[in-house]
Parts: C-alpha cells; sequence; structure tokens
C-alpha cells in the first residue's frame, strides 16, 4: 500500500464512512490507479517511438513541430515533457 493510499483510506476512516462505501472507495481508487499505469505505459512506448524515428529512422527531426488541438510544440519539447511525466514515476517509487 503506497503512503498515498493509506492516507485517503486514514481519511475516509476518520469519516466514519461505512465499510462498503470504503470498499467503493478502494475499487475507485484501484481503478483510478490501473488506468494512471495503463497511460504511463502507453506514454513510454510512444515516446520510445518517436525517440527511434528522430534518432535512427530521419523521419522525423527533434525541430519538426506538431500541432495538436490548436497547440504546437516541437518533437523535443514532446520528447522532454513524455521525459518529465515518465521520470515522475520513478521519484515517486523511491
Amino acid at each position: 500500500m503506497t503512503d498515498n493510499y493509506k492516507h485517503l483510506r486514514d481519511a475516509v476512516d476518520d469519516c466514519g464512512e461505512s465499510d462498503y462505501h470504503l470498499h467503493q472507495y478502494e475499487d475507485a481508487i484501484r481503478a483510478l490507479l490501473a488506468e494512471r499505469d495503463a497511460l504511463r505505459e502507453a506514454l513510454r512506448w510512444t515516446a520510445a517511438t518517436l525517440q527511434d524515428a528522430t534518432s535512427s529512422l530521419d523521419l522525423v527531426f527533434e525541430e519538426d513541430q506538431i500541432t495538436l488541438e490548436g497547440e504546437t510544440k516541437t518533437v523535443e519539447q514532446i520528447l522532454d515533457i513524455a521525459d518529465a511525466a515518465l521520470a515522475q514515476k520513478q521519484e515517486n517509487q523511491s
């Protein structure tokens, strides 16, 4: 059990919630954690693919710009964002 999860469970216990509600909260937390982990795994593989395309395939260059929903970033910025997000997972596990 992570510290954050224990802290949340203690907070729910302090509120006097029933065991039924506590189990509902726990199930919701587990589902959110599983979804977060799946998104991180997708990010990891997507970033690796983009990095490979920039470094060895010469299909995409770090200076190239990508526009998504009206926002433009360079490939280098996108990779930096992915690296920062994935580094947070490593810091949280330490």
